[in-house]
């Protein structure tokens, strides 16, 4: 992993930390908040919010967000990762997984994160990973 691709994670789980727990929804990239707060969304969805480069893609899908500087689409689709996340990051799909989706944390041998994983808990997983 490239010092870019680690400060990238570190400034995801940093920003994460700030979150409240209803700001956050670890099951989807984004969403429509049920409790009054707006938008909630997972760790990746929360990234235009970290990086001015990373941008809610309008011509796209209302889930898709969009490196403006490669042009490359950052999602999930059918569980799995978009090249757009796996080069952001400088990761492999396993790894991507493991990060940001619930109960996929075995692949990178830590224990699994659920449905209702707090932001803190996975900024501190993000903090964990970078430390191996």
């Amino acid at each position: 992993m490239k010092w870019y691709h680690r400060r990238r994670l570190e400034k995801l789980a940093n920003f994460l930390k700030t979150l409240k727990r209803k700001q956050f929804d670890f099951t989807e990239i984004i969403a429509k908040s049920e409790n009054g707060c707006g938008t909630v969304c997972c760790a990746v969805g929360w990234l235009p919010a970290v990086d001015r480069n990373i941008k809610w893609a309008q011509d796209l899908l209302i889930d898709d967000l969009l490196n403006k500087k490669t042009g490359e689409e950052i999602t999930f689709r059918f569980g799995y990762a978009s090249d757009g996340i796996l080069n952001y990051f400088g990761i492999s799909q396993d790894e991507a997984k493991a990060l940001f989706i619930p109960n996929q944390q075995y692949l990178i041998g830590e224990n699994e994160l659920g449905e209702k994983a707090t932001p803190k808990q996975v900024a501190k997983l993000i903090e964990k990973f970078l430390k191996k």
